[in-house]
């Protein structure tokens, strides 16, 4: 069961709740005890913590190393390389990042960011806001890293998965998306954005949100109906059978 809040005007809030293939809407009372209790869950980000950027010291470019990191299993590592004389490497949007290398570390193979199927760009790799050393998301058949790309002022950043065993990108969201771990299962969700999303009905957009549910192959359910404008502050899975039992995600980060 997933609940959500609904803020409504005036500040008034509503839940509900729907099952995990997005059916059976249904308006609570009030909000499940396991629900107000919950903190919000791990998701991946590209924020980093004021003391890690506080204390890195000054390097020249010349003698910055080049990050590179390895997956949980030992199986592969991610490169980010730049070639100062390719210009989509200069700025961070589509085209940049595609020397980065995706090294098998079994085989010693290399292959290329921009020679992997659905390559667009890719700037740096997310990593779990509560274990800034956590890069990868591996959950049994499961195994992706995430990449974000500045597109434009208007469209924001965005989010791809790349994907390690089918060795493809998939992009997650026209705008951004934070992926969310749910740990046990071979799958994740994404709290998800869209920015100008005409409202139906009028001439006016909104930026928009809401979760969707993503199975290892990649696979999409979306909780929120095909061209509406959608808005999501926050919602939590109970799970009673797996750990942690309740996954939840809010707008904030508290």
């Amino acid at each position: 069961m997933i609940v959500f809040t609904r803020e409504k005007p005036n500040g008034a809030r509503e839940f509900w709740s729907v099952d995990s293939l997005g059916k059976t809407l249904k308006k609570l009372e009030a909000a499940p005890d396991w629900y107000v209790a919950a903190k919000s869950s791990p998701s991946f980000t590209n924020i980093e913590s004021d003391e890690s950027t506080s204390t890195l010291p000054a390097l020249s470019p010349a003698a910055t190393p080049v990050p590179a990191y390895k997956s949980p299993d030992g199986s592969v590592e991610l490169v980010l390389r730049l070639d100062p004389k390719d210009e989509d490497d200069q700025i961070n949007g589509p085209g940049h990042g595609k020397h980065y290398l995706l090294r098998d570390l079994k085989t010693g193979t290399e292959t290329e960011f921009g020679k992997v199927p659905g390559f667009y760009g890719a700037s740096g790799l997310l990593h779990d806001n509560q274990d800034e050393d956590q890069h990868f998301l591996f959950e049994g058949p499961l195994r992706l890293a995430f990449c974000d790309l500045h597109l434009n002022s208007t469209d924001g950043d965005t989010v791809f998965a790349l994907d390690l065993t089918g060795q493809r990108f998939v992009r997650l969201s026209p705008n951004w998306a934070a992926p969310i771990p749910l740990p046990g299962e071979a799958a994740f969700l994404t709290f998800t954005e869209n920015r100008y999303v005409p409202i139906p009905g009028s001439k006016k957009t909104a930026n928009c949100s809401y979760m969707e549910h993503w199975d290892e192959k990649l696979n999409k359910i979306r909780y929120a109906r095909e061209k509406s404008a959608a808005l999501c502050y926050g919602a939590s899975i109970y799970r009673p059978e797996l750990t942690p039992s309740t996954i939840t995600m809010r707008r904030s980060s508290n």
